[in-house]
């Protein structure tokens, strides 16, 4: 209507812009009525008709598309342009984060205290870094009330140092603290909002910051810019989030802010090793042990998981993730879990395993290569696909299993060694060797797109139709003359 309205800036706004999101064809069609039976007026009014709209595809591994769903997006602006609009939004929100991380004395002299011994930038910001992942993040924990603050002789949260004096902040808060204190040592820092590319994507049309869920920071080292995330509990130094990776946000510059993209790890960041050391007795009952490490976004998300709950629980996710893997005749037990908090380090479960393996067939017992993929599925079944497919982020895991064997048994034949590959994409490899005492798998696959587009679908889903059958393939071992073979079910 002609009624005046105005924005959280007090401006009056003056123009309604719409970004819309629908099928070829379909537009947004416009009218201007004089009045309505209220005298009121003019109104604008829209009108889209769309038929015969199909369901929203379901289907493994897709892209955050409920961003690009069939939708119309209206903003209600004093602004004339989106770049206008933005570079408005831009500077009010950089000016909130920054008077919130400005540096006072107490903060710079927190801030020369805990990088003391530093000589260097990076040595400096390292020991920043760690003296803010060393806080309660609320995010992975809760918020304190005022009664529980004044309590524990609290006060209310002003500004980074404050944050930093209370030892504990939400992820927000910790991030300006960082860069305050990262300006504070005399480094150049900045903020960037970014999207959760799990759930959403950015889109620039679309006058609005409600598309951005976290904030991460960017500082300046030798002259080349890092980013970091120290809002997400134990994310490791000089590295984000994977829900904050390769996406665009707004940023801030040295005079003003600007869309900007964030960077990707590389496959060999977030390793998943796999280790297998077991011995088969006579009786066919198998023993040992299992380690498993999580480097980057895995290890990230178990550390996340065990802030969730107690040790039991993480105990219990710990052993249903590996029994989910292993054949069900061998029963695991969670033992010892190495660097659970300490985010630079790969974190490493151990595990002991009993019961037995394979399945006998007269004089011959055939066992799965790879314990590992013995609960595996195929990852693609679907002969078409309508989405792209999305990988989360690049991965290498590597499967390294020892069966030792008992004198009763040797090893009569093991899959061909092989190896498959996806030029600049991914790579799998295979090697079963056996020997006089047992035999050894070693297995790789690195994935290193994130996402391949329905036109390149089929050949995806073979490739993968190809190692995963080739991942199922048996070993075959043969019983002593006048031995019977032992083996599981």
């Amino acid at each position: 209507t002609a009624d005046p309205v105005e924005d959280s800036r007090e401006r009056l706004i003056s123009s309604i812009t719409w970004f819309p999101i629908l099928p070829d064809g379909v537009k947004v069609e416009r009218h201007e009525i004089p009045h309505d039976s209220l005298g009121h007026g003019p109104i604008q009014m829209f009108e889209v008709t769309v038929k015969d709209v199909p369901p929203q595809v379901k289907e493994p591994f897709m892209p955050p598309v409920a961003s690009f769903s069939y939708r119309v997006l209206f903003n209600f602006t004093a602004a004339r342009t989106a770049a206008e609009w933005w570079k408005d939004e831009g500077k009010d929100w950089a000016k909130g984060m920054d008077s919130f991380a400005d540096p006072n004395s107490e903060l710079k002299k927190e801030t020369a205290a805990i990088t003391a011994g530093a000589t260097t930038d990076d040595q400096k910001l390292e020991k920043i870094y760690a003296a803010v992942m060393g806080l309660e993040n609320t995010r992975y924990t809760r918020a304190h009330d005022q009664r529980e603050e004044k309590a524990e002789g609290g006060h209310q949260v002003k500004n980074a140092a404050d944050v930093l004096s209370q030892k504990r902040g939400s992820a927000t808060q910790l991030t300006e603290l960082f860069v305050g204190m990262a300006r504070a040592a005399g480094m150049k820092a900045y903020f960037m909002d970014v999207p959760d590319r799990s759930e959403e994507l950015f889109v620039p049309a679309w006058l609005s910051r409600q598309q951005f869920d976290d904030v991460i920071a960017i500082v300046t080292l030798d002259g080349k810019e890092g980013y970091f995330d120290p809002g997400c509990r134990y994310c490791a130094y000089g590295h984000l989030a994977w829900q904050h990776t390769l996406v665009q946000g707004l940023r801030e510059v040295e005079k003003g802010t600007e869309f900007g993209g964030t960077p990707g790890d590389d496959f060999k960041f977030n390793m998943v090793t796999r280790v297998a050391n077991l011995r088969m007795d006579q009786a066919g009952q198998v023993t040992g042990k299992i380690d498993l490490s999580f480097s980057g976004a895995d290890a990230v998300d178990w550390r996340h998981t065990a802030l969730k709950g107690d040790e039991e629980s993480l105990n219990h996710a710990l052993q249903t993730y590996l029994e989910n893997m292993v054949p069900r005749s061998l029963q695991v037990k969670v033992g010892k879990i190495d660097s659970l908090t300490e985010y630079e380090q790969p974190l490493r479960v151990s595990y002991e395993v009993t019961g037995t393996l394979g399945t006998h067939t007269g004089k011959r017992v055939i066992l799965p290569s790879d314990i590992f993929l013995s609960g595996s599925s195929a990852t693609f079944t679907d002969e078409k696909r309508q989405e792209a497919v999305y990988f989360h982020y690049p991965r290498y895991v590597q499967d390294a299993q020892r069966l030792n064997l008992p004198g009763t048994l040797s090893v009569e034949a093991t899959p061909n060694t092989v190896k498959f590959d996806l030029p600049n994409e991914e790579l799998y490899a295979l090697s079963v060797v056996g020997d006089a005492k047992g035999f050894t798998t070693r297995r790789n696959h690195i994935q290193g797109e994130l996402l391949v587009m329905p036109k390149d679908y089929d050949t995806l889903r073979k490739y993968y139709a190809q190692f995963e059958s080739k991942d199922q393939e048996s070993v075959v071992l043969k019983a002593a003359p006048g031995v019977g073979a032992s083996g599981g079910n």
